[in-house]
Formats: structure tokens, sequence, C-alpha cells
């Protein structure tokens, strides 16, 4: 299939709607136009390759949706689907479960009950600290197993409550940074983010009277984090406008860090020796063929109309499963009404960029061939890099001299 294949309904679409005025489609207040920059050539350290491609795969069916990995005295750690976090020995393949967020549910298709762990990163006291996207931000004993909640999505913040929290960053002093990706939807229904006026933003969380602060609001989709050993920056993946910002923790400016990135970057972590930014990018495409949301984002009626086929879509699979509460009913309301569907089935490559610490490219790992792919996060491992995902079944596995190489 062309990698344009889905460029022609969706601009008919957007010709269509705007040839009417938008009142007469009952959309209501429509959400604000914006014009993402152009992707960067896929030139210098973005050249084509297919580095990626060679990952191996540890745990092979054995874990679901390792979104996010810390590390610590040589063990991995990582949230999956159906809220546990896990300790991986990637030498042995062995995994032991660590701690549990949320109740027991039979499937994914409960993931609100279960719970879906997303960031997690050590702070420097040895706690972990994840962000459940359904629940909040916990800290976790990982030699007890014992688990506090820092923060719940019931909590209201300045006004609003977390509707999906996701990426977390931790500095010295016991400072917790983190990203609430939409104030608007939880996970399940985050598609909304992409093609409604942005509302996501990115906190402080005070380690000594529990207290949130905002630091960045009306944020598309902000996602991974990553503070500068300096601590003079927070790095903030902003994954609806393909770009790094960077927040100046002096005087709470934010500045671009770089910007039409061909994909959508999930998570950042150091680069090999903490020197510059790995940044996943989840989603990439071609400098010739844009997302449908970029497609969208100059097209506000048509982004209503979508949204308003969005909610009556799923207004009428909630009251099937209400009259017919059976998991059959419950797994078709999860495929059709997620979106994750929509990811995984326009997600067809995955990037990962190592930048300098002011946005230069230096080089890049691909695979053309889509065999490694939904890769959300890399993080640098002695001899070897490990690539997270919130859809693959495994965790991804490359020598970090694939990476230096290339220099």
């Amino acid at each position: 299939m062309s990698d344009r294949s889905g460029v022609l309904p969706a601009v008919l679409l957007c010709c269509w709607l705007l040839l009417l005025p938008g009142e007469s489609l009952g959309l209501g207040k429509l959400p604000k136009a914006y014009r993402p920059r152009p992707h960067l050539p896929l030139e210098g350290g973005l050249s084509r390759n297919a580095r990626l491609c060679g990952a191996s795969r540890l745990l092979d069916g054995l874990v679901s949706g390792p979104e996010s990995l810390a590390e610590r005295h040589g063990l991995l750690y990582t949230g999956l689907n159906g809220g546990h976090v896990v300790r991986i020995d990637p030498r042995s393949a062995q995994v032991t479960s660590v701690a549990k967020f949320g109740a027991s549910c039979e499937g994914p298709w409960d993931e609100e009950v279960c719970g879906r762990p997303a960031g997690v990163k050590f702070a420097s006291d040895g706690a972990l600290i994840v962000a459940d996207m359904y629940y909040g931000l916990f800290r976790v004993d990982v030699d007890t197993g014992q688990t506090q909640q820092l923060v719940s999505v019931n909590q209201t913040i300045a006004g609003r409550r977390p509707g999906l929290p996701n990426g977390v960053e931790t500095a010295p002093d016991g400072t917790i940074y983190w990203s609430d990706s939409s104030t608007t939807s939880n996970f399940r229904n985050s598609i909304v983010e992409f093609l409604d006026d942005a509302s996501g933003r990115v906190l402080r969380l005070d380690p000594l009277t529990g207290t949130n602060t905002v630091l960045a609001d009306e944020l598309r989709f902000p996602n991974g984090l990553l503070l500068t050993p300096d601590q003079r920056y927070l790095y903030i993946a902003e994954t609806g406008r393909n770009r790094i910002l960077r927040y100046h923790l002096s005087d709470g400016s934010v500045s671009v860090l770089v910007e039409g990135l061909p994909g959508a970057p999930d998570g950042l972590r150091p680069g090999p020796g903490g020197a510059g930014i790995l940044a996943a990018l989840i989603s990439t495409d071609t400098p010739q063929r844009a997302t449908l949301p970029e497609l969208l984002a100059p097209v506000p009626k048509a982004r209503a109309a979508l949204l308003l086929l969005l909610r009556t879509n799923r207004a009428l699979l909630a009251t099937a499963n209400n009259a017919l509460p059976l998991q059959a009913t419950r797994r078709i309301t999860h495929v059709l009404g997620h979106t994750e569907t929509v990811f995984r089935e326009t997600m067809a490559r995955s990037m990962v960029v190592w930048l300098d610490d002011e946005g230069g490219i230096l080089t890049s790992m691909q695979c053309p061939a889509g065999t490694t792919r939904y890769i959300s996060e890399a993080i640098a491992v002695g001899n070897n890099i490990y690539l997270a995902s919130p859809f693959n079944n495994y965790i991804g596995r490359l020598p970090t001299e694939s990476l230096l190489s290339q220099l």
C-alpha cells in the first residue's frame, strides 16, 4: 500500500467541509487552527538506514506493553498492561512482579480498572516513580513492593483534574516532574487530544509539601521528560507537534529545542555515556507524507466533524455495552473505541534519534521495513540500548556500538 494511501480521503473530507458553514454541521465551537512545522529532510543524521531492524527481542511473548524502562543495579524495571510493575534481569530473562496498581480484571479491555503504568524513573533515594495513565503518580519501593500514591486523577490541580498522567522525571532533591498528556480525555480516548484544542500540561511535584505546580500548559500531548545534568532545563517531548521543547527552570520560559521531527517524539532519555538526548519517535513519516492530525491541523471544521463522529461512535458503543455487558461486548468496545486501534494501524515505522544539547541531530536508528516499530523509549544501559513500547510484547535490544559507530 502506498505511503499516501490515507491522504486522499482526508483531503476530500477537508475540501467538502470547507464548503459548508460550521454552524450547519452542528459542530459547535471549532478548535483552533495551527500549522505544524514541515518535516526535516532525511539527510545528515537522519539519513535512511536499517540499524533499528537489527534489534533482538528480549522476553518475546512474555510481557505486554512495556512502555518505559528504568535501570538499577543492572536490572530493568517497567510497567505492563494490566497494572503490574515488574523487575527484569536481562541476563537470565527472569521477570518478577514488584507492585500492582488498580484492581484485578479479565483483560486489556478493562484497562481503566486494571491500571496502565506508563513513565517510570528512579528517584535519588532509590524509589521508583511511576505514572499510571488511569490512576495517577505512585512511589514504589522496589525491594518491599510497598506503594504510595502521590497524585490521584481525582484531585483537582489548577482547576482541572489530570486526564492522562504519562511521563516522569526526577531531580536530585526529590522534585518530580510529570506530564499530564490531556486534561480532557484519558488514554483510551486520547485521539481527542490530537484533534481538539491542546489541553496537555507539565507539572512539578514538591516532595516536601506534596504541592503540584503547572509549569507549561496548552501543550499537544506532552509526553517524555528529561532533566539536563546541570538542572538548567527540562526537555519536553510534545508528541502532537513533532517537536521537543526546552523549559528554562530559571525563569519559567519555554523555547523550542527542535521541531519538524519526521515523527512523533515519545520518551526521552540520556544518550550513551549521558551525552545528549535519545528521543524515540514512536511513529515516523517521510517528508512527503504527513500524519492525519498534521493534515487536519489547519482545518478546524474537519477536526470538529471527526470529533463529533468519535463521540457519537463511543456513545453508541457505551449504550451497547451497558445493554449487553458481556466480555465479548467489552472486547468489541475496546477495539473499536480505543485510541490504540488507530495508533497501531497508522504507525508503520519508528525511529530513535540521538540529539546534542542544542537540538542538533547526531545520528539515528531506523527500520524502513517496519519489523521493529512502536518504539516509545530507548535507554542506554552499559553495552546495550533497550527499546520500550506500549504495544509490543517484548523489549528490543541493540548493542550501543550500533549507534556510536555512526558518529
